[in-house]
């Protein structure tokens, strides 16, 4: 039924000789003894006239003549033959995405082969409606739809036939012989159909004499009779096999109207005892004769080594770190996973065993990639509820980071309902254990999503933790995602701020009427040209920058742009940066910042290196890098995907115009967004402005258009280029403002309490998407505030104190490493935590040295974060979908099987070694050489003897 292929294989070689002349070889010999004799009977006669001498000549150049003629006569040939023997191979493909840890709480037809999976009438009448549809197929696409194929074709498939209906046979006999569960008439329609199928071998003779016939027969009657025969059959069969089918949907109604128990098992959980069992049955019988590729798969697909399903199905989800996605279900890239194998290892079936939710985002359907096989069937094994079982989800909680005394903190989130309809949720908001307030939500529908916001009001400056959860639902699937939390820090409400630049650029005047506007910020101005201009503090000090220490303390932040500082006000903001805890934000200009300060001390504040990038890009456009994608002031839309995306789209619409070659990151220093190359990965033109890949990851050794690093106690940030006022580009100052006002608050929660704790445990947020990476900073001083450096500090992990965790292992402890350009500052980063929540707590000798010393109060108290799968569709769609599955193996003339009736169909597959003759004849006696020595010696012998006057 399907082509061979090459693959792996054992050859042996023999190499021998044949004779292909008319003559046998002892036909030849003793025809060359007979002319030997004459000759030398000839010439023995001459001896007296020739001489003994010539006598012997002659004779010597007459036998090669004739043993040359000879052995052109006898047409010897060296034969190689090479005798191959070739495996065939079949691919096995579990499904192990997230999906699949769904705990089936309804016991459904889809599920009950799995969990009586031990019926042996189910069973066995399972396997028999197999072997009658695959029989079907073989008359099917031999007989109906292929004219071609010869008598000597079609006999192994009718061996094939016979196979498959000799095993429908036995399996029905079983059943009435062994089975005393069924009713009478069941067993009496069971009977009925074992007799039809003995029937049936009536029809497959007519087949057999078809067959036989030579291939010559092209006559009309005969083609027409044995399509007409091919159709009785295959209607015959698939008729059957349609009874099988409704025997078993009563047997299953029966079973469900009083279901076994079989909860608290995943799909997993199922698949992975299901393919234990096959590996120590049918597989390792195979083993022998059959290779066997077998892989698990979720977005990707991982090649399994070995026979461990456990390991492979349990294992990490995997996560494709360029995007912001979480790991999805990619059925097609599974089965192009198979497709290499096709040819190289005569592939001869392709199991696939899924829920069947593909969701991944890729161009190709698994419908085509199953066509893209060649041929080669698909057989899905399904598994899973159609129906969605009842859950309520909370996700998407957000919050600010950072909110400023006086504003209310803004809590927003998504309750999602499955299968709850005219239940009154309550969701609760929580500040430790104080209620703050209580909602009601009231279901109406089977799916519904309802967002709610919660208001509180920042009343005093503090860290503020959260908890927002659902309280649980009677026979929900899990109370684990009904719980979220996160923590807010309140700033002062007001923010002290110098605004001061050599002239007025398009940055510096939109910052000056954005500030103005603002009531949380008290902004003085400093301008140089065309006219001086001072206002606040800064006039009071004579209209210059300040020069001293305490001069630059009045401000909380500093912004300076394109402008020189006399040697005073260099130096004193270098203490202020380093000793004050100061945050100064620098903003590249063509004249003076940075190159004036090339070989000035101040150019130690700024975290890039003293030297030009080597080659600026051309077609500038932002990209975030991963941490700008984390960062709060990059935040400028709803969701990190979207504000990556519009950072793009604004600098390709409008030109950044002037970037500082000095844009060399430091080492210390963390990138927030750089300039690449618009044309560098993807195309921006007018029709794809609004599809810029979200998985765009710019080049690590581009400009950095904004980075900050931390100097001493202070904080430093530089801006390349005078550019961030394009984000007022058709939206106006809704962008502008967003960044620049979070860039403000960023900084000044960055230090709150800092002053106070000798350990300083933080997270770069409190809510994480599973898959995204946790940065984890701490940092000792000692009881004079300056920064220890060579401290040993690491972070105590506990999750929730669900059981999942405790068997995972998520409690442990994490050794915090001390950054090499931030001495004092100790760090982390953590990519593997599974949806939860949990506490971060810091540990280690100096922080029992603190507590030892009764200042527990300056230890920073346990951070709690949470991982949720935010928005993830495996969480949201559990419900099978065994309807594509069917489309996926029909589409190859596979089928859709449960369990028992996947054995069957392995049973039945053409997986027997083939052995291969390859003969490689070569003729040793077609060669011009053999004619020129026979005319030769004969030559030589006419010109002797014409030489001494015999002729």
């Amino acid at each position: 039924m399907m082509n061979l292929l090459l693959g792996q294989s054992n050859s042996q070689s023999v190499t021998r000789w044949v004779f292909d002349g008319a003559l046998s070889p002892t036909t030849a010999i003793a025809i060359g003894v007979a002319l030997m004799v004459l000759m030398g009977t000839i010439l023995w006669v001459e001896r007296s006239v020739i001489g003994r001498v010539w006598t012997i000549v002659f004779g010597l150049l007459r036998l090669v003549a004739l043993l040359a003629v000879s052995w052109m006569l006898l047409q010897p040939s060296q034969v190689s033959e090479q005798t191959i023997t070739q495996k065939r191979s079949i691919a096995i493909l579990a499904d192990r995405s997230e999906s699949m840890n769904t705990i089936d709480q309804t016991l459904t037809a889809e599920m009950l082969p799995w969990v009586e999976s031990g019926d042996s009438a189910m069973t066995a009448i399972d396997q028999a409606a197999i072997d009658l549809r695959f029989a079907a197929a073989i008359v099917r696409v031999n007989w109906l739809e292929s004219a071609t194929l010869s008598s000597a074709a079609k006999s192994p498939l009718l061996e094939r036939l016979d196979f498959a209906l000799q095993r429908c046979l036995l399996h029905l006999k079983a059943i009435n012989t062994e089975s005393t569960s069924l009713d009478r008439a069941l067993a009496n329609r069971l009977q009925g159909i074992h007799d039809e199928v003995r029937g049936v071998q009536a029809d497959r003779k007519q087949l057999d004499d078809a067959a036989s016939k030579p291939d010559g027969d092209t006559s009309l009657s005969t083609k027409n009779g044995s399509q007409r025969v091919a159709d009785r059959l295959v209607e015959t069969l698939e008729q059957q096999a349609a009874d099988l089918d409704a025997i078993i949907h009563t047997l299953q109604r029966e079973r469900l109207a009083n279901p076994p128990s079989f909860t608290g098992r995943s799909r997993k959980d199922f698949v992975g005892d299901w393919l234990k069992g096959w590996e120590t049955g049918i597989l390792n019988d195979l083993a022998k004769t059959t290779q066997i590729r077998r892989a698990v798969f979720d977005s990707s697909v991982q090649t399994l080594i070995g026979t461990d399903w456990e390991s492979g199905l349990t294992g990490p989800a995997i996560v494709d770190e360029t995007t912001s996605e979480n790991a999805r279900t990619d059925l097609a890239a599974a089965i192009a996973w198979s497709q290499p194998t096709v040819a190289s290892d005569r592939l001869a079936a392709v199991f696939l065993v899924s829920e069947g939710g593909h969701n991944a985002t890729g161009t190709l359907s698994p419908v085509a990639a199953a066509r893209s096989l060649g041929g080669v069937p698909v057989v899905a094994v399904g598994i899973g509820n159609a129906m969605r079982s009842r859950d309520a989800v909370l996700h998407q909680l957000t919050a600010p980071r950072v909110v400023a005394v006086g504003d209310d903190i803004k809590i927003e989130a998504i309750v999602s309902a499955y299968d709850c309809v005219d239940v009154s949720a309550e969701v609760v908001l929580r500040e430790g254990d104080k209620e703050i307030e209580r909602r009601s939500i009231q279901i109406e529908s089977v799916v519904s999503d309802t967002r709610l916001e919660f208001r509180v009001p920042a009343d005093e400056l503090r860290t503020r933790e959260f908890d927002l959860a659902i309280l649980p639902i009677e026979g929900e699937v899990s109370e684990k995602n009904n719980v979220s939390s996160l923590s807010v820090e309140t700033v002062v409400g007001k923010t002290r701020l110098l605004l001061a630049d050599s002239e007025s650029r398009w940055e510096y005047r939109y910052l000056q009427l954005l500030f103005a506007r603002d009531s949380r910020v008290e902004a003085d101005e400093y301008l140089v040209k065309p006219h001086s201009h001072a206002t606040g503090a800064v006039s009071a000090l004579g209209g210059s920058l300040p020069t001293t220490v305490e001069d630059w303390a009045m401000y909380d932040i500093v912004i300076l742009g394109d402008l020189e500082l006399s040697e005073a006000s260099e130096s004193s903001l270098q203490d202020y940066v380093s000793q004050r805890a100061g945050k100064v934000i620098f903003i590249a200009g063509k004249n003076s910042m940075p190159e004036a300060y090339l070989n000035r001390p101040l150019f130690d504040l700024l975290p890039i290196q003293p030297t030009p990038h080597p080659s600026p890009t051309i077609a500038p456009l932002i990209a975030l890098t991963r941490d700008g994608q984390l960062h709060p002031a990059m935040q400028i839309e709803s969701n990190a995907i979207q504000s990556k995306r519009q950072w793009a789209v604004t600098s390709s619409r409008v030109p950044l115009g002037y970037v500082s070659p000095f844009s060399v990151p430091r080492d210390s220093s963390r990138v927030l967004a750089r300039i690449v190359d618009a044309n560098s990965e993807f195309e921006l033109s007018n029709e794809t402005l609004n599809e810029v890949p979200s998985s765009f990851e710019p080049f690590a050794n581009a400009q950095a258009w904004l980075c900050w690093h931390r100097v001493g106690s202070g904080h430093v940030v530089y801006l390349s280029s005078p550019s961030a006022y394009k984000l007022r580009f058709r939206s106006g100052d809704t962008r502008h403002h967003r960044f620049w006002g979070q860039m403000l608050r960023w900084l000044m929660a960055s230090d709150v309490a800092a002053d106070q704790q000798l350990v300083q445990l933080k997270t770069d947020k409190s809510n994480y998407a599973f898959g995204d990476t946790i940065q984890v900073v701490a940092q000792l001083r000692g009881a004079d505030g300056l920064l220890v450096s060579g401290g040993e500090v690491s972070v105590q992990i506990r999750g929730s104190e669900s059981e999942s965790n405790a068997a995972s292992g998520l409690s442990r402890t994490i050794d915090l490493l001390e950054d090499v350009g931030l001495p004092g500052t100790y760090r982390t980063e953590l990519r593997d935590l599974t949806p939860d929540q949990y506490q971060f707590e810091p540990v280690g000798p100096y922080v029992d040295q603190v507590r030892s010393d009764e200042l527990v109060d300056r230890v920073s108290p346990p951070i709690r974060i949470t991982v949720e799968q935010l928005g993830d569709i495996e969480r949201v769609l559990t419900t099978s979908n065994l309807p594509f599955l069917a489309e996926i193996s029909s589409a190859t003339g596979g089928y859709l099987l449960t369990p028992s009736a996947a054995e069957e169909m392995m049973a039945l597959l053409p997986l027997d070694e083939e052995v291969t003759t390859i003969q490689e004849r070569t003729p040793i006696w077609n060669r011009w050489s053999m004619l020129w020595l026979v005319a030769g010696c004969l030559s030589t012998e006419w010109i002797i003897r014409k030489t001494k006057g015999l002729i």
